[in-house]
């Protein structure tokens, strides 16, 4: 998490908004310093008018203090937070995650934590993996990771989109397919699908 990060750093997802309600953010990298505090969900809620958020991360000490910024900040203000239902869960999205419930979340997001498994192949397959497993059929995940991830989402039925005006320039958008929709595949690419629900 950057600091100063905010909800206009979200602004190229408003063609999300109304579609989704319930959003999953993997990587929470809140280590108690004020510049790393995990606030990507709280943006994300805001810019698309969702209403609950659940916020994963493996390491036990970061969820704990983004729990405990999430209970002050609420404290402080009621009339933002009130508003949302935020969850913590600490749980490895590069293995089974058995917190995480399968179909469960409109959007899947993370930024810069698939980079730090990229030594790891297998793993990253996994986490690509869970991404795609926790979202609703017609659901989003977006990655917004270096170059050279594509490959990763072929397989695992998902269809690519068009990536907005004004995302960053590595931004992996895909939805799960539904019942009538066709996943990109290794031999044939599915046609690009905008970045609205259809």
């Amino acid at each position: 998490m950057a600091q100063g990060l905010v909800r206009r750093d979200f602004a190229w997802l408003q063609p999300l908004r109304g579609t989704v309600s319930d959003i999953v953010v993997f990587g929470c990298w809140d280590d108690g310093e004020t510049d790393r505090q995990c606030h990507e969900a709280y943006a994300l809620l805001r810019v698309l008018h969702a209403s609950r958020a659940t916020v994963v991360d493996r390491e036990a000490a970061f969820i704990g203090n983004a729990r405990a910024w999430y209970q002050e900040a609420r404290a402080r203000q009621p009339r933002w937070f009130d508003s949302w239902v935020v969850e913590f869960v600490v749980t490895d999205m590069a293995g089974e995650a058995p917190e995480l419930r399968s179909n469960a979340y409109d959007l899947a997001y993370c930024s810069g934590v698939l980079f730090f498994m990229q030594s790891e192949p297998r793993k990253l397959q996994a986490a690509v993996n869970t991404m795609a497993r926790v979202v609703s059929p017609g659901g989003w995940i977006i990655a917004c990771e270096d170059p050279g991830l594509p490959s990763l989402f072929k397989g695992v039925g998902l269809l690519k989109t068009d990536r907005p005006d004004g995302a960053p320039e590595y931004a992996y958008c895909y939805r799960k397919a539904g019942a009538t929709d066709r996943p990109e595949s290794d031999s044939a690419a599915a046609t690009k699908t905008p970045l609205a629900r259809v």
